[in-house]
C-alpha cells in the first residue's frame, strides 16, 4: 500500500461569504449590499488568518448569530446593509472572540 499526501485548500474569505449568503441568508430571504458583503470577506479573512479557526464550524456560528441579531431586530427591508451588521466587523468585540476561542473552547465556556 502506497500513501500520497494530498493538499487541500480551505475556500478563500470570498467563497466563504458567497457560500454564506447562498446556504444561509438566502433561504430566509435576505441578500447582501455590496458593503456588507465587503465587511464579510474581511470578517472572515481576518478569522481564517488566526490560528484557531474551526472551519465550517466556525462559518455557521457566525451565519447563526448574524441571522439571530437580524431576525430579532426591526427590519424594513431584506437587504442586508454593514450597518446592519457592524457588530461583526473585523476590529469588533465579537470576530475578536471567535479568532481567540478553539475547539476546546468553545464561546461562553471555560
Amino acid at each position: 500500500m502506497r500513501f500520497e499526501t494530498i493538499s487541500l485548500d480551505f475556500p478563500n474569505s470570498v467563497e466563504l461569504t458567497e457560500f454564506l449568503e447562498k446556504k444561509y441568508f438566502k433561504t430566509s430571504n435576505f441578500h447582501f449590499a455590496e458593503d456588507a458583503k465587503k465587511l464579510l470577506i474581511d470578517s472572515i479573512g481576518s478569522i481564517i488568518e488566526g490560528k484557531n479557526f474551526n472551519g465550517f464550524v466556525t462559518i455557521k456560528q457566525i451565519a447563526n448569530d448574524n441571522l439571530y441579531s437580524l431576525l430579532t431586530s426591526d427590519l424594513s427591508t431584506s437587504k442586508i446593509t454593514s450597518k446592519m451588521i457592524s457588530n461583526f466587523e473585523k476590529d469588533s468585540v465579537y470576530i475578536s472572540r471567535i479568532k481567540s476561542v478553539g475547539k476546546n473552547n468553545p464561546i461562553g465556556f471555560k
